[in-house]
């Protein structure tokens, strides 16, 4: 059987790609992102978004059966930004039912495994992804070839899960763009305060737009850090780890590089030319009422209309007197009215910006959101090392900011619990657990996740879809703080370091205090399965530990980014890292190299 798998160079995908081969099935992955090079040679790419319904139908018109896995993930990303997880989760998923319909064949749904949470209050994730199993009801129920079981996987964790590192940050007096068009530092920065961001991905041949983003977080830190100097006179102060939206001198992909990486040469991208700042001389106070009075804002620029003039003149004359470049044209009304237009995405917010008009400045979404900036591109001519130094992180709905004027990613990437727990705790620093650890969390190893997909699409083939969702998790529940125990216990055992501590933090927008992600295994009957032969939660740990300890940590050791940590969290008490060694003994790494289920060094 040939099976496509949407979302299919994921995390969990990859996995499932492995247990289709191992028992004989072709594989087509479709993927909005060219990622071919992380396929196996016997599979095939087709690249494509799940929102396109054309693009679907054609991918479905060359398989046999379809696992559907592509999804926006995030909590309080997607609460501040519904659009992208409603598109994706409902549309794309509509488009890949109506695609199986259309050709009879069995579809395999990865549905929320958190479905306790859409009675308790939750985020888009959950309501997008509930809403798709109600569509999957509906076409099983209604429409020929309806063929659609619905596999619910809870916090599955295991090799190779992505790190979502929260380490990148910058100076604390880095000025970022704000939606008000005001520049402040970024430690002034808290959560619910609204800055511009930038698309942190975009489809091929696309450009990246502004967009209003969230503030999610805000802290302080001290981390080796560097500072880098344009050609254009600005520099930045960041952690060895940040990334910016770079290319190389030659390259003309942009994409997101850690300052690590850069040298001198490579490009970085901005979206505004040069920061500014309100001011309140005669000279702003003057140009903000005419503005207000007879000033509108388009989709092009800034337009003051005005017959010629002492009034003219003078709004002409500061205008230059700020290096404004106005561009004067006379309306096509009969009359000498004059307009006055002041175009470039940097001078229109700067102009709004720094004269601060109260009644345009309502309007001013209108000039940036949805906009491609289309900015420059500065050259690095130096790159400084500054040792440790004291920084900021911020965390943002977009994932990215504007800092100095550059297009900044931050450390906002969806943090899966077990990545997130395991890393902290191999390089010494406490574990971070949000709200009180009390909330139940269940995890499942993700060759588990694996068999039970591809059985729920073979037994869909033979005998249609089950009769209720197939959830799927372990047999006993554990809570945040029982699977923080295990992983700094077994990270311990691994670099042989005291346990680090666990902190607990405030929990963020989306999440619910004593919240039950749990799974009713006796589901699993139905495909013929249980959860009693899964891999049990120390074991999984113990794998995953090892996987880490052995693939990630030596090259972050390596790449000289010792984690310090520290500093106040707002709204919480006073946290404090522990500074980490990072010598792991020649014992440790050979008894993780011998529990590693990869058998790599």
């Amino acid at each position: 059987m040939k099976v496509l798998v949407t979302g299919g160079t994921g995390f969990i995908a990859s996995w499932i790609r492995k247990e289709l081969s191992e028992r004989g099935h072709q594989v087509l992955v479709l993927d909005h992102q060219d990622r071919r090079q992380h396929l196996a040679r016997n599979e095939e790419f087709f690249l494509g978004d799940v929102r396109d319904a054309t693009a679907v139908t054609e991918a479905a018109a060359h398989v046999d059966g379809i696992i559907h896995l592509a999804a926006v993930l995030g909590t309080q990303e997607t609460i501040s930004n519904p659009r992208p997880s409603a598109e994706t989760n409902i549309l794309g998923s509509l488009n890949v039912f109506e695609a199986g319909a259309q050709y009879n064949l069995p579809v395999v749904y990865a549905g929320v495994g958190n479905h306790w949470m859409r009675q308790h209050g939750t985020g888009c994730y959950t309501i997008t992804k509930s809403a798709a199993e109600d569509l999957a009801r509906m076409y099983n129920l209604y429409r020929p070839g309806g063929r659609i079981t619905i596999v619910r996987p809870v916090n599955a964790y295991g090799p190779g899960q992505s790190i979502a590192t929260p380490y990148g940050c910058v100076d604390p007096n880095t000025p970022v763009l704000c939606a008000d068009l005001t520049w402040r530092p970024i430690s002034t920065l808290r959560e619910g305060d609204e800055v511009v961001g930038i698309d942190e991905t975009v489809l091929t041949g696309q450009q990246r737009k502004l967009r209003r983003s969230v503030v999610t977080g805000s802290w302080a830190t001290r981390k080796h850090a560097v500072r880098i100097r344009f050609d254009d006179g600005r520099s930045v102060t960041c952690s060895l780890d940040h990334p910016w939206l770079a290319s190389s001198p030659s390259g003309q992909i942009r994409q997101w590089t850690e300052a690590r990486k850069l040298r001198t040469g490579d490009r970085v991208v901005w979206a505004t030319s040069r920061t500014w700042e309100a001011g309140d001389t005669r000279s702003h106070g003057y140009v903000s009422g005419l503005l207000d009075g007879e000033g509108h804002v388009g989709g092009h620029g800034v337009v003051f209309t005005q017959n010629p003039g002492s009034v003219l003149d003078e709004y002409l004359h500061i205008l230059k007197e700020f290096e404004f470049d106005p561009q004067v044209r006379m309306k096509e009304n009969g009359r000498a009215t004059m307009d006055v237009w002041v175009s470039g995405l940097t001078s229109r917010l700067r102009l709004l910006g720094e004269f601060q008009p109260v009644r345009l400045l309502t309007k001013a979404s209108k000039l940036w959101e949805d906009v491609a900036p289309n900015g420059g591109r500065a050259t690095i001519v130096e790159i400084e090392e500054l040792g440790e130094t004291d920084l900021w992180d911020i965390e943002t709905t977009s994932h990215t900011y504007i800092a100095n004027g550059f297009a900044s990613h931050n450390s906002s990437k969806v943090r899966k619990i077990m990545p997130a727990l395991t890393c902290r705790a191999l390089t010494g620093a406490d574990i971070e657990v949000y709200g009180d650890g009390t909330q139940i969390s269940d995890c499942v190893y993700v060759a588990d996740v694996a068999r039970v997909f591809v059985t729920a699409l073979e037994h869909t083939v033979v005998h249609g879809s089950t009769e209720l969702p197939v959830e799927v998790g372990p047999m006993a529940s554990v809570t945040v703080n029982d699977i923080a125990r295990l992983v700094a216990e077994y990270a311990a055992e691994v670099t042989a370091r005291e346990p680090v501590g666990i902190k607990h933090l405030p929990m963020r927008p989306g999440e619910v205090p004593n919240a039950v992600v749990s799974s009713d295994t006796s589901t699993l009957q139905q495909i013929g399965m249980t959860a009693a032969d899964f891999v049990p939660l120390e074991e999984g740990i113990r794998r995953t530990v090892d996987y880490y300890a052995t693939q990630w940590l030596p090259g972050y050791l390596e790449q000289g980014r010792p984690f310090s940590g520290g500093g106040v969290v707002p709204g919480t008490v006073s946290i404090t890292i522990k500074p980490a060694d990072h010598v792991l003994s020649a014992e440790a790494v050979a008894r993780a190299v011998r529990r590693n289920p990869f058998g790599r060094a």
